[in-house]
C-alpha cells in the first residue's frame, strides 16, 4: 500500500486553498508520501483548458503519482466534456480509474463504464454517509447489479461507521474484489456540532473531528491490519480539514509516521 496526501488539508472553500498547489505538492513529498489527490477546485481549470502536461508536470516534477481523480457523475447537470478530458488524461499518467461520486441511474453509469472501458479506464463509486452507497454492502451490491468489469468502489471508514455499519475485515472481505482506493480520516461521533445526515435513516449523528494523530477513535491500526488481510495495495488517501489553528506541516507529517508504522507492522 502506499500513502497519498489530499488537497483537502489545505482547502479553505471549495475554491480557496491555504496554499499553491506547487506548495501544497512540495509540502506532500516532503512529509513523505508517495501520491496526491489534488481536488477538482485546485486544477479543473485545466483540464477544462486541456492543458495536460501542466497538469502532468504538477506530478512528474515532484515524483508523485496522483491517486485519485473526480469526475462528478453524481450531479444532474454533470459535465461530460469535462468526465472525457479527465478519463483521457489518467492513461498520461497512468491511474486507470476516475472517482464519479454517487451517482445511481443504472443506464447512465452502465453508458459511461462501457465508454470508459474503451479508453482503459475504469470508473469508482464512493462510498459516503447520506447516499445511496453509506452502506457498504448494499454499495456492493449495487456495483454488482450494475455488472460492468471497470466500475468498483472507494471506501472510507468513517463514512461507514456514521453510518453504523462495521467496517472491519468481514465488511471489507464482501467488497475485496471491488475496492479501487481507501480515503482515512478523523471524527468522533456524538460530539460536536457538526451533523451527518442518514440516507435510509432519520437519525442525524453529530461528530467532531480529530487528527488522526491526535486520537486513535476508530482503530485505523486494524482497519490498515485488515486491508493487508484482504491484499489490499492500492493507495490510502489522506482527507484531514484545514484548520487555522493547526501546522499543516506538521499534521501531514505526523499523519504520514503513524500510518507507515501500520502498514510495516
Amino acid at each position: 500500500m502506499k500513502l497519498s496526501l489530499s488537497g483537502r488539508l489545505i482547502e479553505v472553500t471549495k475554491q480557496s486553498y491555504a496554499l499553491e498547489v506547487v506548495e501544497f505538492l512540495e509540502l506532500a513529498k516532503n512529509a513523505g508520501y508517495q501520491g496526491v489527490h489534488l481536488r477538482d477546485g485546485q486544477i479543473d481549470h485545466l483540464f477544462k483548458e486541456e492543458r495536460y502536461d501542466e497538469l502532468e508536470a504538477l506530478y512528474g516534477n515532484h515524483g508523485l503519482e496522483p491517486s485519485m481523480i473526480w469526475g462528478r457523475l453524481d450531479s444532474g447537470s454533470f459535465d461530460g466534456d469535462l468526465i472525457q478530458k479527465k478519463m483521457a488524461f489518467l492513461q498520461r499518467v497512468e491511474l486507470d480509474h476516475l472517482i464519479i461520486g454517487y451517482p445511481t441511474d443504472m443506464d447512465l453509469i452502465r453508458e459511461w463504464c462501457d465508454l470508459a472501458l474503451r479508453q482503459g479506464v475504469g470508473l469508482v463509486i464512493a462510498c459516503h454517509v447520506n447516499s445511496l452507497f453509506e452502506d457498504i454492502s448494499r454499495a456492493g451490491e449495487f456495483v454488482r447489479e450494475v455488472d460492468r468489469p471497470n466500475l468498483g468502489l472507494n471506501v472510507d471508514p468513517l463514512n461507514i461507521y456514521m453510518a453504523e455499519q462495521d467496517y472491519g475485515l468481514g465488511t471489507l472481505e464482501k467488497v475485496k474484489d471491488l475496492l479501487r482506493v481507501v480515503n482515512v480520516q478523523g471524527g468522533v461521533l456524538g460530539q460536536g456540532d457538526q451533523v451527518a445526515h442518514r440516507y435510509y435513516k432519520k437519525t442525524t449523528p453529530s461528530f467532531r473531528r480529530v487528527y488522526l494523530c491526535d486520537e486513535d477513535h476508530l482503530g485505523i491500526p486494524r482497519f490498515v491490519s485488515d486491508l493487508k488481510a484482504i491484499g489490499y495495495e492500492g493507495y490510502i488517501n489522506v482527507l484531514e480539514p484545514y484548520s487555522e489553528d493547526c501546522d499543516l506541516v506538521q499534521v501531514a507529517s505526523d499523519t504520514a509516521r503513524l500510518l507507515k508504522g501500520y502498514i510495516e507492522d
